[in-house]
């Protein structure tokens, strides 16, 4: 579940985790092991499956605030051979990391590209428009038909808004 960096890192929060969400936290070697109220188990362990996938701690307490959540996209399934796959997630990454830099910020969500991994954190509906972006992309579409996707998606929102 756990490389050593990231069980490092864990190990350094888990205390915070502990204090913040009143529950008690175990970790011998890979195993994680959550004891406490169960919807603060539920968060908890919602913050250790993000940092799991690669984000850090900071970010990965997104997922414990309300209405927020994260989800996982193993790309090894949808991947034919290694190269493939790292073609699929350098498109998601784009050059200099402008496809994922421009997902995030027009989703306002928080994107991992972390092994064969594709995560995003977010409110539940920018995440729905976050994880589509994501499989265009990783489908083969033009990254401008996807970041005008994005925007007229967007655009749909603050009118939803604006209305209701």
């Amino acid at each position: 579940m756990f490389d050593s960096n990231r069980l490092s890192s864990l190990k350094r929060k888990a205390r915070f985790l502990e204090e913040e969400f009143d529950v008690e936290i175990t970790i011998n070697e890979n195993l994680v092991k959550v004891e406490g109220d169960s919807i603060n188990e539920y968060i908890v362990h919602q913050v250790l499956f993000a940092i799991s996938r690669g984000f850090t701690p900071a970010v990965a307490l997104n997922a414990a605030k309300d209405n927020y959540a994260i989800k996982s996209i193993d790309l090894k399934d949808r991947s034919n051979s290694a190269k493939d796959l790292k073609r699929r997630l350098g498109r998601v990454i784009g050059g200099q990391g402008k496809s994922k830099k421009m997902i995030e910020v027009t989703t306002q969500t928080n994107i991992c590209v972390y092994e064969h991994y594709i995560s995003v954190i977010g409110e539940y509906d920018r995440i729905k428009t976050a994880i589509e972006a994501v499989f265009k992309i990783i489908e083969g579409s033009p990254h401008a038909n996807v970041f005008k996707f994005l925007e007229d998606e967007e655009q749909k929102r603050l009118r939803r808004e604006l209305i209701g």
